[in-house]
């Protein structure tokens, strides 16, 4: 084997699996992974009912992926996403997702967010007060009780471009809808027993 070649693939496979290393993580009892200069967070360890934000540690990039997914997940600190620039969150698989006013307090940036597969959600109208011109897309998908108060919060998102309603105990839009939603340009309805969609 040529010993140009040889060193060559050498180097390629050590970029690779550098670049998908384990990072410190910005969350107690989360895993992160850097993978082509792109952050990915991942919290699932039920044993934490509260997400702690790490403060010791500093990203400056912007987060790709911000999944939590702990069926038993009661809060999150305040200024827990503060200074972070996230493209996707989600919140997945939570009994009781409680939505408190400081939640995304001095949060830089945020693009898509997902709530998928809850039994409750509870909210603070104020809680979206620093993303309301921030999230272009928006899902709520398999929610059981309170939905509606997700839909109504979208609703005020002034650049929303994108709302996935499925599978969720909504039976119609508010009227003001169309005239609030100006930018959106995708709406997906799939498994919802609407009775209407206001024009």
């Amino acid at each position: 084997m040529d010993l140009k070649f040889f060193i060559g693939l050498s180097f390629v496979l050590l970029i690779t699996c550098v670049s998908a290393a384990e990072e410190p993580c910005l969350y107690e009892r989360c895993s992160c992974q850097m993978y082509n200069m792109m952050l990915s967070i991942y919290c699932t360890d039920t044993s934490s009912p509260i997400l702690q934000r790490n403060m010791s540690y500093k990203f400056d990039g912007v987060i790709e992926s911000f999944t939590i997914a702990n069926r038993d997940l009661q809060n999150i600190t305040e200024g827990a996403f503060a200074g972070l620039s996230i493209r996707r969150i989600e919140f997945a698989r939570i009994r009781s997702l409680e939505f408190y006013s400081t939640i995304f307090n001095g949060i830089k940036s945020i693009e898509q967010m997902v709530v998928v597969e809850a039994i409750n959600i509870n909210l603070d109208s104020r809680a979206f007060d620093p993303i309301r011109e921030l999230i272009g897309e928006f899902s709520i998908v398999n929610i059981l009780n309170g939905a509606e108060k997700l839909l109504n919060e979208a609703n005020t998102f002034t650049n929303l471009a994108s709302l996935t309603l499925r599978d969720v105990n909504i039976g119609k839009l508010d009227e003001n809808f169309s005239k609030n939603s100006t930018k959106l340009v995708k709406l997906d309805i799939s498994y919802c027993k609407f009775t209407g969609i206001p024009k």
